[in-house]
């Protein structure tokens, strides 16, 4: 599958290398489970991939839409044009990226421990750290210096430099991704990379694209939006207070948080109005 995906067309290869994990899926779908025999022709045919996106262990349905598309993408360059008139099962769009279930995240350390080197797996927990974490963008954390980072008696704390519509800002990092983070500090080289330092390019925006794209058994993709919006929610749940995680979010208003309502946790419907009283010192 490594060579079908090398002789997709230029226009295809970034994409499909970069989802090679879900055709390597397939790829053991067709073999392992479904006794299809591993020709292009029927591995790529769409109703094959039709049905093995209906039992992709992702339970996000805008990744499974994302999924199909990367493989019809990869069908139409190695077995030519595909036919579309099967109705396909229709999956949801989103403007915004969702956050992470818990059992993506539990997969997302799985997916960490899995990798092939020692420095994929700490730059690969440090990705997740920094961005489910603590919210830190992709632009930044590829910029981030072991001096941005301050490691304290109660709490690891990030400077982030800034990107974009972001704005430098001090984040402490959430107790329960520490864990991932703690390995690549070292306060005696604070001029070096926190994520990837053996790179030579500090302002590379295909940084974290280039790394992922080598990673592999990728049951569940890191995606940087999807971390960043994993953690505003976490703090949504938790209550904290708004202009603190406005201002640790790089935000300059409330309005960014709407897109995060739906996902949002509520009070059980027989106990809604005896929780919102605030009585009895609730808080």
């Amino acid at each position: 599958m490594r060579e079908a995906v090398a002789a997709a067309g230029p226009k295809r290869r970034d994409t499909a290398k970069r989802w090679m994990s879900v055709v390597g899926l397939l790829a053991y779908w067709c073999h392992d489970v479904a006794c299809i025999d591993l020709t292009y022709e029927a591995v790529f045919d769409p109703t094959v991939i039709e049905r093995f996106i209906e039992q992709t262990p992702s339970v996000n349905p805008h990744t499974r839409g994302g999924y199909r598309s990367v493989l019809m993408a990869v069908a139409e360059e190695l077995v030519g044009p595909q036919l579309r008139s099967y109705r396909h099962t229709p999956y949801e769009r989103s403007l915004y990226a969702d956050p992470y279930s818990r059992d993506e995240l539990v997969e997302l350390r799985s997916v960490r421990d899995h990798q092939g080197t020692e420095y994929r797996r700490l730059n690969l927990g440090v990705f997740l750290a920094l961005g489910a974490g603590a919210g830190i963008s992709s632009g930044e954390i590829s910029r981030l210096r072991q001096q941005h980072i301050t490691r304290g008696a109660d709490a690891i704390v990030v400077e982030a430099p800034g990107h974009d519509r972001l704005k430098p800002r001090a984040v402490p990092m959430l107790a329960e991704w520490e864990d991932l983070l703690v390995p690549a500090l070292d306060p005696t080289l604070p001029e070096a990379l926190v994520f990837l330092p053996r790179r030579t390019m500090v302002d590379s925006k295909n940084a974290v694209n280039e790394f992922l794209s080598h990673c592999n058994d990728m049951t569940v993709w890191p995606a940087n939006r999807r971390l960043r919006a994993t953690w505003v929610v976490r703090h949504l749940d938790a209550r904290t207070p708004l202009p603190d995680l406005i201002e640790a979010a790089g935000y300059d208003s409330m309005s960014k948080f709407q897109r995060f309502l739906p996902h949002l946790s509520r009070h059980p419907e027989p106990n809604r109005s005896s929780a919102m009283r605030l009585a009895g010192g609730q808080s």
